[in-house]
């Protein structure tokens, strides 16, 4: 069932029955004031829309059509896997344990995560902290290459965040580049793709033609390595 709830601080509107092609999607709309612009994000098998204004049926049909095939991927999602985890591009078997120290340790097929708390929340963070020293090696091991190949010669500061909204920013004024730690996920071409975007946008401060032309020159197959990227969808827990 396709159900658009339209609410605000004040109003709660009737259920809205919309079929979109051959799928049916529940869908969420959520009236926010003071946002500037329409957002789409699925979460739990639901639609949600954020929206400065009421939309009308046709406009919420449409942003369906636009992100449908998004949308369906997100919906076919496998459920989430308690016993892998995906390093740098390779699943492995996860065991976690109580242990007096926290520690990740890395076998041939396995990752143990050695940790004072068994909660979710501890270890997410103490993987957080484990892929952000990964990624900082990556980054160490080849920024001397990327800044060459940009022409660079100004610092840079990594910060490395806990995020799942992008995987990368870049604060072009003030020199520096966020990556979510979840990169350290895929294998580490993937990740200088990610690095290499982020670089890009010292010199393009948007995704026009010629930031992509850029991107092509310095890391040949840009365009073919991040569509790969997107196509990927671990169900890691963790």
């Amino acid at each position: 069932m396709f159900c658009i709830i339209v609410s605000s601080p004040f109003e709660v509107s009737d259920l809205l029955k919309l079929k979109v092609r051959e799928y049916e999607f529940p869908v969420h709309i959520l009236l926010k004031r003071g946002n500037k612009n329409i957002y789409l994000r699925v979460k739990n098998e639901v639609v949600y829309i954020t929206t400065p204004t009421p939309l009308t049926e046709s406009f919420v049909r449409k942003m369906i059509e636009q992100n449908y095939d998004m949308i369906v991927k997100a919906f076919q999602r496998p459920p989430l896997d308690q016993t892998i985890l995906h390093f740098l591009g390779k699943a492995y078997k996860l065991s976690i344990f109580p242990s007096v120290k926290d520690e990740v340790v890395i076998r041939e097929e396995e990752i143990c995560i050695f940790v004072k708390k068994k909660e979710t929340a501890y270890i997410q963070k103490i993987l957080h902290l484990f892929y952000a020293k990964e990624l900082e090696k990556i980054v160490e091991k080849n920024i001397l290459k990327i800044k060459y190949d940009f022409h660079i010669y100004f610092d840079i500061l990594f910060q490395y965040k806990n995020v799942k909204t992008y995987f990368g920013l870049c604060y072009f004024k003030k020199r520096i580049i966020v990556l979510s730690t979840r990169l350290a996920k895929y294998d580490p071409r993937y990740i200088l793709s990610v690095i290499y975007h982020e670089m890009g946008h010292f010199f393009y401060h948007n995704h026009s033609m010629q930031f992509y032309n850029l991107l092509e020159q310095v890391f040949p197959n840009y365009r073919k390595t991040q569509s790969e990227l997107r196509k990927i969808k671990y169900n890691d827990f963790f």
